[in-house]
């Protein structure tokens, strides 16, 4: 499925760019660009602002890194999912300024096929650092620079206000993902399910599979596939058709971790996380205080002055 087709799924579109204006060559430089195509119902990113000279708001934050260049953040809200595909092919435009790379941009992954994230909310790569924080997966395209060229015109002193900016607005620092500056990528969130919960029923032997779906979006019809994962291999291999939005889905047994993964009516997959489930312990201890005793005694008996008796704790834990 081709990107103009995926992003008539979204309604709206959130485009964060950082950038530096070089004052010389009056030229502004992309640092980083991510435009998240957004569906119906979820709610607008918090606006990035500050006060001008003049106390008054301006819909951008800026800090200088030289007496010729500033570094710029800037959020925009655009009405179509459209507009933010057309900013990710360029070209590139925030406000009336356009943003130029420093290098020529490549495509990745290559003929516009989103590659697939898991849920961003607990990041745990380096791409899920950089996507905004959401409780669904994400599709992705990239555009990263062919020789890294932005990357080898900042100073150490660059990547230090570039740091205290996006750690302030971002909620993450972006010169320890150096591999990102330079780049340009679309990010679209689940246009299905805005929230997947799995938990374990090992009474029935089994998982419930609930499907949070956004408004007016279904997963009926689509399937679940779920994959035992063990250290010399696989293990057992399900494939379901979802018929609800709650499901308990009956297991060979239980395993302790496993991969889920969701495909949409079309086949095309949506959602895909690998889950764990920890073994359940009863611990049972009875702690006993060091009891000392003192006796005071006469003649050949006073080596016995000093009694120390010591009760050792008992432990018990059974296994569930």
């Amino acid at each position: 499925m081709d990107l103009d087709t995926i992003i008539q799924e979204y309604e709206r579109t959130e485009i964060t760019a950082l950038w530096i204006h070089d004052r010389i060559q009056n030229r502004h430089y992309n640092i980083l660009s991510i435009v998240e195509a957004c569906p119906i119902e979820q709610q607008y990113s918090l606006p990035i602002e500050s006060l001008d000279k003049n106390g008054e708001k301006v819909p951008f934050v800026g800090i200088s890194l030289d007496q010729e260049r500033t570094l710029y953040l800037r959020r925009e809200f655009k009405e179509t999912a459209e507009e933010g595909l057309a900013y990710f092919r360029g070209p590139r435009m925030m406000e009336n300024v356009a943003i130029v790379s420093f290098d020529h941009l490549i495509l990745d992954p290559p003929a516009e096929v989103p590659v697939l994230t898991k849920e961003t909310k607990y990041p745990s790569t380096a791409l899920e650092h950089i996507l905004p924080r959401r409780s669904v997966a994400f599709r992705v395209c990239a555009l990263f620079e062919e020789k890294q060229a932005t990357l080898h015109q900042l100073t150490e002193q660059d990547f230090a206000k570039v740091a205290f900016l996006t750690k302030q607005y971002l909620g993450y620092d972006l010169s320890i993902y150096k591999e990102f500056i330079g780049a340009v990528l679309l990010a679209l969130p689940n246009p299905y399910l805005r929230l997947v919960n799995i938990l374990g029923a090992p009474e029935h032997t089994a998982i419930i599979a609930a499907f949070y779906e956004r408004m007016g979006k279904s997963m009926i019809g689509g399937e679940i596939e779920i994959c035992d994962i063990h250290i010399y291999g696989q293990g057992f291999h399900l494939r379901k058709r979802i018929t609800n939005q709650r499901m308990l889905i009956s297991l060979p047994y239980m395993p302790t971790r496993f991969k889920v993964r969701l495909f949409d009516a079309k086949s095309q997959l949506v959602y895909e996380n690998e889950i764990a489930f920890m073994q359940a312990f009863h611990l049972n201890m009875q702690m006993a205080n060091t009891v000392r005793k003192f006796k005071r005694l006469t003649g050949k008996e006073s080596y016995k002055d000093f009694r120390r008796k010591l009760r050792k704790p008992k432990l018990e834990s059974k296994g569930v």
